[in-house]
């Protein structure tokens, strides 16, 4: 069977173009007018009601020109925003947010303002930067002023035990997996839900806690290896 033939009706107005119309069969219509005969266009620029539907056509043609630049806007933003910059941020508030509550692991003095610090330096372990187990709370003074690596260090045996320790020697020097910078997009967003998550849900966590909650993010971002990401 071929396609179904479409019927010609007379030009006829009908609802808000009710009384326009030249009555010639039509095939092609818009409130009963026709195209061909130039009906609709008449009916459009010389009555009230089709001025009005050319405003709201105009206005939805603008606001869709609008989103699209909006939505090129965000896709050219995207491309070059340095994404790792920002998920080491993030990653680093995910790490306050965990351990929320906490006096500064390095100067077992309470934080008055907690940053994200790095039990080896990001600087010289690229490898661990974004590693939450290397990642813990830490003053804005010990972390801005103080060269409190060892510290830092020491407040791990303290707090979580030499085998703790020990894992993030292992994490030393182990290479991972060359990213780009869209990759890195991915990864960000997955930390923005995690951290969001923490902060809906924002207690006070014992050391235990504090574990499961590295390694739960660490896999839910997915940047590392299951061995690099768990610490049993």
């Amino acid at each position: 069977m071929g396609a179904p033939r479409i019927k010609t009706k007379p030009c006829r107005g009908n609802g808000k173009a009710k009384g326009y119309g030249c009555g010639k069969l039509q095939l092609r219509r818009k409130y009963g007018l026709g195209y061909e005969c130039g009906c609709y266009g008449e009916w459009l620029f010389s009555s009230a009601n089709g001025k009005e539907v050319i405003k709201k056509t105009t206005i939805r043609a603008k606001k869709k020109v609008k989103a699209d630049k909006k939505k090129e806007h965000k896709k050219a933003k995207i491309k070059v925003e340095n994404w790792k910059k920002k998920l080491q941020l993030k990653v680093q508030e995910i790490a306050r947010l965990i351990d929320h509550g906490q006096d500064c692991l390095a100067r077992q003095i309470p934080c008055k303002q907690a940053h994200g610090g790095h039990v080896y330096s990001k600087g010289g372990h690229t490898e661990m930067r974004f590693n939450l187990h290397n990642i813990h709370r830490q003053s804005a003074y010990s972390n801005t002023y103080q060269n409190d690596d060892d510290l830092m260090k020491e407040g791990i045996v303290r707090e979580y035990g030499q085998e703790y320790r020990d894992f993030l020697d292992f994490l030393k020097g182990q290479e991972v997996p060359k990213y780009s910078n869209l990759e890195y997009h991915e990864f960000y967003k997955k930390a923005c839900k995690i951290a969001n998550e923490l902060r809906k849900d924002l207690k006070v966590n014992d050391a235990q806690t504090r574990i499961k909650l590295r390694n739960k993010a660490n896999t839910e971002i997915g940047l590392y290896c299951k061995k690099r990401s768990i610490f049993e």
